[in-house]
């Protein structure tokens, strides 16, 4: 018979093996490890299984989201940018409420009595006469792109096209003041614009001649170009703002 105290060093032995097995299991249980790059985990019983997968889906869903809402920052951005417009500004245009003989001082006479009306009725910038002489046209002279709208209106009367290539908008029979008003015009200017012949000696005449005028109730060709009066007659003009 074998004493007691002969198995206490095996059986201690057995013990300690025993919580160094189990050691080793709970740190693998608990810690990831890595198998070739690919991370894997440790279960009870010590098999090893791959760690789970990343969320892809999730990952997009997450990215989609702030790409949708750096698209809605960047269109709010936009709708607050103020709009750029190509639109031409308008000018405006009147015929004149005072009637002239045929001498009107030459074209710079005429340009300052369409300035001097349009000062006193408070429209800005500065207008010229529609009127034309030998080597200087209307449409020559009546710079810009256009529209060129009534007085007291919105209302186009002429764009740059047709100011040589008529019919116009409307006829051109609103004042500085925006009063209606009727009757001829003094232009010296046939439908394209030019040069028409009768000009009272350059406008400088009221005595012998006549000049080419136009009717201030019509749209058509005739708007420039309607019939020739006596240089002695009262006649209107149209001014143009540049």
């Amino acid at each position: 018979m074998v004493g007691a105290g002969r198995f206490v060093a095996p059986l201690a032995l057995f013990a300690v093996a025993c919580n160094a097995i189990t050691g080793v299991a709970d740190l693998r249980a608990d810690d990831e490890a890595t198998d070739g790059g690919e991370a894997v985990f440790v279960v009870d019983g010590g098999r090893e299984e791959p760690a789970p997968p990343e969320d892809e889906d999730a990952g997009r869903d997450a990215a989609s989201t702030d790409d949708a809402s750096a698209i809605a920052d960047a269109d709010a951005d936009a709708s607050d940018a103020p709009e750029t417009s190509t639109t031409p500004t308008a000018k405006r245009v009147f015929v004149s409420s005072t009637v002239y003989d045929g001498d009107l001082g030459g074209l710079a006479g005429a340009d300052a009595k369409c300035n001097a009306l349009a000062q006193a009725a408070g429209l800005k910038g500065t207008f010229v006469a529609w009127l034309s002489v030998a080597g200087a046209n209307a449409r020559d002279r009546v710079s810009g792109a256009g529209p060129w709208l009534l007085v007291g209106t919105s209302s186009v009367a002429v764009t740059r096209a047709q100011l040589t290539d008529p019919p116009i908008e409307r006829p051109i029979s609103r004042t500085e003041a925006g009063d209606t008003a009727t009757g001829l015009v003094w232009t010296g200017t046939s439908p394209n614009g030019v040069h028409a012949g009768d000009t009272c000696d350059a406008w400088r005449r009221r005595a012998l001649g006549g000049g080419a005028t136009g009717d201030a109730r019509t749209a058509s060709a005739a708007w420039t170009a309607a019939t020739t009066s006596a240089c002695a007659s009262s006649r209107r003009l149209y001014c143009f703002q540049l």
